[in-house]
């Protein structure tokens, strides 16, 4: 076998990873689930995404039923709330969550709370910068109008001469900070319960 063959083998194969086509039918679940919660959340004066409660508890499933629910939520999101379909790019934001929660069960044996810690961590960090980049390209080249919660704050922050990207970046950390936090905790306590269930 290659090397790459066997990193695929235990991919797959972790101890976080349910058979294919269970991750299937969980992806298309917590992909809907995930498409209500978030078209709840654009509610107004909502400060936060809570975007990605699902696709935390999708991608403790396996790699499958997390790239089903963070690579479909936008899409759907966006028909259903008829928003400009250059958001679309924020799915990238999403699979990087995927990503790192992935990445970092895949070898483990078992995960306690403090496991939870550096995932969040990442998390914030990484879909902070990625946000804030595809928000400044979207910002200059389409009519892209920003998530509600952070245009307030980035508009302060540009009439106080800071660059978009920056004035994007620290807009998005605070509320990433909150955001995250809940979506990690509920999202892997949503899959403490059904992975409970379902091996009953």
């Amino acid at each position: 076998d290659t090397v790459l063959t066997k990193e695929l083998r235990m991919l797959t194969k972790s101890r976080f990873s349910y058979p294919i086509p269970t991750q299937i039918i969980l992806g298309i679940i917590c992909l809907t689930l995930n498409v209500l919660t978030t078209v709840v959340s654009q509610a107004p004066y909502n400060p936060l995404f809570l975007d990605t409660i699902f696709i935390v508890t999708a991608s403790f499933f396996g790699w499958i039923s997390g790239l089903i629910t963070s690579g479909l939520t936008n899409l759907f999101a966006m028909i259903i709330l008829k928003v400009d379909l250059s958001s679309a790019w924020f799915s990238l934001c999403s699979i990087s969550y995927v990503i790192i929660v992935r990445l970092y069960v895949q070898k483990k044996a078992k995960i306690n709370w403090l496991d939870l810690l550096p995932i969040y961590l990442i998390a914030v960090l990484v879909i902070s910068v990625e946000g804030a980049i595809i928000s400044t390209l979207l910002y200059q080249n389409t009519e892209f109008r920003e998530f509600t919660g952070i245009r307030f704050f980035t508009v302060i922050l540009i009439r106080q001469h800071i660059p978009i990207i920056l004035s994007s970046l620290l807009s998005r950390i605070p509320i990433n900070i909150l955001d995250k936090a809940i979506t990690t905790l509920l999202g892997y306590l949503i899959y403490l319960g059904a992975d409970k269930f379902l091996k009953n």
